[in-house]
């Protein structure tokens, strides 16, 4: 018997997740307060997430708008092999290549699954009214969902889990990250990581030209580089092993 659901949240998860009940013969409705949902660098996606996009009969729409990673390595700064795989190593052990794509690629994959007008953007869920015959969800714009299931995929601040679990506490893990594309090319055999002392940087091919690459680094909470983040990241890699600097450069 279909249901109605409304999914709270369109990232990566909860397009999935409408696309799928949507397929089951659901009446989805999918809420996000941004209006562009195409932010964000790359994003791994391996065999078994490949699995379920394959389930979803999206698999092959992934792996086409996306670049193949088949090994995985691991460098010291100075560019000393840590690990060194061999080519097929991911393949060899998963069944294939994990695929590396830009997000916006992959939410545009999914949002085109979707069943047309059932997401709706530009307006969040303010608040969530158990009745006897199922969930009443309030809209910032002052329209009302009537809904026999909610889902909450509305990420780190989520309203649905404060809905649930009342208050939540945000918790600094000790790091920071940035992300981002190069107009680069990289070697495929170097593709992974290099690590330094409570740093690390990561680059994978995107496709033919491109790269994603990110970094991370153990730091206080907060901070900003005064002279912009690239500057700053381009002076933390400077002498680290090729190809970082030429993707920072990028």
């Amino acid at each position: 018997m279909a249901k109605r659901i409304v999914v709270i949240g369109a990232g990566i998860a909860g397009l999935a997740t409408g696309v799928a009940l949507q397929q089951r013969g659901h009446d989805v409705t999918l809420v996000e307060q941004r209006t562009d949902t195409s932010s964000g660098a790359g994003i791994s996606i391996w065999p078994n997430a490949l699995a379920a996009l394959d389930e979803l009969s999206l698999g092959d729409a992934v792996r086409e708008a996306g670049g193949g990673v088949t090994a995985g390595a691991v460098r010291w700064r100075d560019g000393t092999w840590l690990r060194h795989p061999s080519p097929q190593r991911i393949v060899k052990a998963l069944g294939e290549p994990l695929v590396v794509i830009r997000r916006s690629a992959l939410t545009a994959v999914l949002t085109g699954a979707l069943a047309d007008g059932s997401l709706r953007t530009g307006v969040s869920a303010e608040a969530l009214v158990p009745m006897g015959d199922g969930v009443r969800v309030r809209l910032s714009d002052s329209a009302t969902l009537h809904a026999d299931a909610v889902v909450g995929a509305d990420g780190t601040h989520s309203m649905v889990a404060r809905h649930l679990n009342g208050p939540l506490k945000n918790r600094y893990v000790g790091y920071t990250a940035w992300r981002g594309v190069a107009d680069c090319a990289i070697d495929p055999d170097v593709a992974g990581e290099v690590l330094g002392p409570a740093v690390e940087f990561g680059h994978v091919p995107l496709g033919t030209d491109r790269t994603y690459w990110f970094a991370t680094e153990r730091t206080s909470e907060g901070g900003r580089a005064p002279g912009g983040e690239l500057a700053y990241l381009r002076s933390r890699f400077d002498g680290w092993a090729e190809p970082i600097p030429r993707v920072l450069a990028a």
